[in-house]
């Protein structure tokens, strides 16, 4: 028996067991001890996540998480810790591209100042949208077009995973699977086909779990979904998460402009202007709108 701490990440948890790797080889199912449970604003417990940094003990052969180090940072959907880089995948078609849930997902990972990319996938059935690839870059986004069918842009994939901690983040139905799969074909993930009724995807990735790239790094698949909230922001982080609003919102006339019906907006003339996308500054009068209406319930 041995007393000395011995680092490790967090792969997987799963119903209070922890598979846990430890010097980027050594993988153990492990427990937690209950009083280390990392906890959060007002003592409230928190669950242990993927990507978690954690010590370890060995006692008699099993190894238990005794220490959860602090985060960098975490998502809330999906819930993971600590990442890099955060993969937004959405399909060029079937299904269609969830416009309001990618500009969500940007607005998360920019306030957790995590890297982002898009990727659009699927190609080979439909060549994406030019005039989307245009608003997402101008978003600060990096866009990768992808199809795991023809190979087409995998290796561009394959290499901003390289190194780093990433998660691939969508909606079911989209390939995130199938393109992990591309990437790494030992990875053998489950893949599913969308509904032709509901024209969405069937669920095949469960629990979010990290897996090793053969090329270094790690990259999470990750549960589908289509709702996210902004249960934390406030009404003056939004408009700064907003990258094409920097420069216009410089010369607004009043300083803290929410770019919504303040005179003198350059924001809004720049929207009329068509020098950014229309449809992204009404989303986010549509964020702007909810979190207001959090902040009130809020206080």
């Amino acid at each position: 028996m041995t007393h000395q701490a011995v680092p490790g990440v967090v792969l997987r948890a799963v119903g209070g067991f922890y598979r846990v790797c430890i010097d980027d080889q050594e993988i153990h199912e492990c427990k937690i001890a209950g009083r280390l449970k990392p906890r959060g604003a007002g003592g409230r417990r928190e669950p242990v996540l993927p990507g978690d940094k954690v010590l370890l003990h060995e006692v008699d052969g099993v190894y238990v998480v005794k220490e959860v180090l602090p985060r960098v940072n975490q998502l809330v959907r999906p819930a993971i810790a600590n990442i890099d880089l955060c993969v937004i995948v959405q399909a060029v078609t079937n299904p269609s591209p969830n416009l309001e849930l990618i500009d969500r997902i940007l607005v998360h990972t920019r306030h957790m100042k995590i890297a982002t990319a898009l990727c659009l996938t699927k190609t080979d059935l439909l060549d994406p949208d030019p005039q989307m690839i245009e608003t997402y870059q101008q978003a600060g986004c990096r866009v990768l077009t992808t199809s795991a069918v023809n190979g087409a842009g995998i290796s561009e994939l394959a290499t901003i995973l390289k190194d780093k901690v990433s998660i691939l983040s969508g909606p079911s139905g989209v390939g995130k699977s199938r393109l992990l799969n591309s990437v790494s074909p030992g990875f053998q993930r489950e893949t599913g086909e969308v509904s032709r009724k509901l024209k969405r995807g069937r669920h095949t990735t469960r629990q979010v779990e990290l897996l090793q790239l053969p090329q270094g790094g790690w990259v999470a698949d990750s549960p589908g979904f289509s709702v996210l909230e902004f249960a934390q922001l406030t009404m003056r982080e939004l408009p700064l998460l907003y990258p094409e609003f920097e420069d216009p919102a410089l010369q607004c006339r009043f300083a803290g402009c929410m770019h919504r019906s303040e005179p003198g907006c350059v924001v809004r003339e720049a929207v009329e202007m068509n020098q950014i996308d229309a449809g992204r500054y009404y989303r986010y009068l549509q964020f702007l709108k909810e979190v207001e209406e959090n902040e009130l319930n809020r206080y």
